[in-house]
């Protein structure tokens, strides 16, 4: 399965795992509240509340097509400690308390989050907590130089100038190229996310206000600074792991821009912008039930998944997150559907006891199951 539809899955498992949950609430409601609207309480306690919650949802670890290489992550974690080991576990020889504690803060937050590298989960999930990492050491280390007067916030945008020169480079050379389309379409959509998370950066670094203290100036600067040096670490490290003999920039926006009307006049059954997007979607009260959860659910996914957005990308030039865009709203509609269909059924409606909580959860998760 391509890590798109994981990552579609995944947010099933977990809307799955909130019906079940969202019937334990209303029945928790129920059992607690004395309001004279409530309905009648459900026969069920914590305890079982507690067992149902504890029933396992399936791990859908975050990945891509491409190998994100042990050399990498080992890098990343050099880094920070590079610059962890800059920043003295004393800082007596820093006069100002709140300098002292802002440097420790930062320092200790830092090495917290380089303890949390788990060997075990993919790669690609540690980069996030790796980035966290260096993005805090050098705070730390950034701010801990300009309160001994060693740097200046002025050498930090110098610095920057390289890494601006980077980015550029990348976006002009992207070539999106690969052997299989959907595997290259998920690739190139992280590429383009990652390289307008750099400028971001590189823009917060631009518009730091000039009142800020120096030492704190400093070290933010240095903190967006060595966020967007790990981005595009790992853009390079993807692009030098994606390869192939087709070229896909062109077809990639084609079919966007062929699926984009389509899908507009369809997804207005969405309840993306309601008040009460379950009544909504189902049409009906959903009030003390798991529908009203799932309306919720549907919204949500509104906030990644609308025509607006996509056109916004093709505008950009983010021909694959454009189309991958496009790919998880047709997914939202037709898990609408499905769900729609089902309630029509009778599904998901108040729970009458602890085994109908357990009966709506454990379904829900070996529906994912059978599709992972």
């Amino acid at each position: 399965m391509s890590p798109t539809r994981r990552e579609f899955v995944g947010r099933l498992t977990g809307g799955a795992a909130l019906f079940g949950l969202a019937s334990g609430s209303v029945a928790v409601a129920g059992c607690l509240s004395s309001g004279s609207d409530d309905p009648e309480p459900i026969d069920v306690d914590e305890s079982e509340l507690a067992a149902i919650a504890g029933i396992t949802v399936p791990d859908v670890p975050e990945t891509l097509p491409v190998s994100i290489t042990d050399g990498h992550i080992e890098n990343h974690r050099l880094r920070a400690e590079e610059l962890l080991d800059a920043v003295p576990s004393d800082l007596g020889e820093i006069p100002n308390e709140a300098v002292r504690n802002y440097i420790a803060e930062e320092r200790d937050s830092a090495r917290e989050r380089l303890g949390r590298v788990d060997g075990n989960r993919p790669n690609f999930e540690q980069i996030s907590t790796l980035t966290g990492s260096r993005r805090r050491a050098a705070e730390a280390e950034g701010a801990h130089a300009a309160a001994r007067g060693e740097r200046l916030r002025m050498d930090v945008y110098d610095a920057a100038e390289s890494v601006r020169d980077r980015l550029s480079g990348l976006e002009d050379n992207l070539r999106r190229v690969g052997d299989v389309a959907h595997h290259a379409v998920v690739v190139y959509e992280e590429i383009e996310q990652r390289l307008e998370r750099a400028r971001r950066g590189l823009d917060r670094l631009d518009n730091t206000p000039p009142v800020t203290s120096e030492v704190t100036a400093v070290g933010e600067a240095a903190s967006d600074l060595e966020s967007v040096q790990a981005t595009l670490e790992v853009t390079s490290h993807i692009l030098d792991g994606q390869s192939g003999d087709r070229t896909f920039d062109d077809e990639f926006e084609r079919v966007a821009r062929d699926l984009i009307d389509d899908l507009e006049d369809r997804s207005d059954v969405l309840p993306f912008d309601a008040e009460n997007p379950g009544e909504e979607l189902f049409e009906a009260s959903v009030a003390h039930t798991p529908r009203a959860e799932i309306g919720q659910v549907i919204r949500g996914g509104g906030r990644t998944a609308r025509v607006d957005a996509v056109r916004e990308q093709l505008d950009e030039g983010q021909s694959a997150g454009a189309l991958l865009t496009l790919y998880r709203l047709e997914h939202l509609l037709r898990t609408a559907d499905h769900l729609q269909e089902r309630v029509q059924e009778g599904a998901y409606g108040r729970p009458e006891n602890a085994g109908d909580v357990r009966s709506v959860k454990q379904t829900a998760v070996e529906e994912i199951e059978a599709v992972l």
